[in-house]
């Protein structure tokens, strides 16, 4: 059950980390060119990763806290 909600905190930060960095992109494209251009599927693709990336930390440290006792 606690890798399952790692799991879905790592997908819900990873989309909103997405929604953040493609704004930031898009302000500071807006600064230096006049316009803004944006990543707009980048949440799309950064909340699976970020989902992903939990799970394996996750799991890679459930397997060194076993192997250590």
């Amino acid at each position: 059950m606690r890798t399952f909600g790692v799991t879905l905190a790592g997908l819900v930060g990873g989309f909103i980390l997405g929604i953040v960095l493609s704004e930031v992109i898009a302000v500071t494209t807006a600064l230096i060119t006049g316009r803004p251009a944006g990543v707009s599927h980048l949440p799309v693709y950064t909340g699976p990763a970020g989902g992903v990336l939990a799970l394996a930390v996750r799991l890679s440290r459930r397997d060194r806290s076993r192997t250590e006792v």
